[in-house]
């Protein structure tokens, strides 16, 4: 039973403690794009790092259990709160939007926050682009599923790249959106937790990048490995605690 519950309260509390994993291991701030949220993720996250490992303590089983539920439901309770308090302010705020040289979109409306597609501790933005140039699968066409949103700093600098990108047309006329001058909706989400807390606190921009250019690259391998780092951190973390009341 304690494995089962451990395992969930583990993956939906996204629970994580390596410096590693947060880039050159300084501090999270609140000087980004993303204000407080970003700090408010990573307390978070180490409030649960800091239960699970107090749990070894426990006499029994049955009190390891007890806690767990309790204090959890507590610190996601603080966790909801403290989340909402920052998402609020964001109504109206767009955060800076960049297309990288060689993708052929310009900005119509920059990122903002989309709270219909959100959901939980999964944020979705949204932003417009007008093509500049046609896409399509055609010799020398830009591939639209190439175009890929990233993160940088306030030097350019790439820090991390978001879960996915999605692209609808706004044309009414599905035959010309993939002409010059034709307009399309971007979506593009994150999951805030401790193991890009820094980077997102870093993020001065969202970024429309090419997925084939090693600036991307570099972006999307630091977090794919970050986030597998995470994974496994949260596994050996659960494994200890579930050896423990064998």
């Amino acid at each position: 039973m304690i494995k089962k519950v451990l395992s969930i309260v583990a993956v939906s509390a996204a629970v994580v403690c390596f410096s590693c994993c947060s880039g050159d291991g300084g501090k999270v701030s609140n000087n980004g794009i993303f204000g407080e949220l970003p700090a408010v993720a990573d307390d978070y996250n180490q409030k649960c790092i800091d239960l699970l490992n107090n749990l070894q303590n426990s006499e029994s089983k049955e009190e390891a259990l007890k806690q767990l539920m309790i204090q959890s439901k507590q610190l996601d309770s603080m966790a909801t709160v403290n989340f909402k308090a920052v998402i609020d302010t964001w109504a109206d705020k767009t955060f800076p939007t960049e297309v990288a040289e060689g993708v052929p979109f310009k900005i119509i409306s920059d990122f903002k926050y989309n709270p219909d597609r959100s959901k939980d501790d999964r944020l979705y933005f949204r932003a417009e682009i007008e093509r500049t140039a046609k896409t399509g699968m055609g010799e020398g066409e830009y591939r639209l599923n190439h175009a890929r949103v990233m993160f940088v700093d306030k030097d350019g600098n790439p820090l991390c790249t978001t879960n996915e990108t999605l692209m609808y047309t706004l044309e009414e006329d599905w035959r010309k959106s993939s002409e010059p001058g034709s307009k399309s909706e971007v979506f593009t989400d994150i999951v805030f937790s401790k193991w890009n807390a820094e980077w997102l606190s870093k993020a001065a921009k969202f970024y429309i990048a090419d997925s084939e250019t090693d600036f991307y690259k570099l972006a999307k391998d630091t977090t794919k490995n970050a986030e597998k780092a995470y994974k496994q951190y949260i596994k050996d973390l659960g494994q200890q605690l579930t050896d423990k009341f064998k």
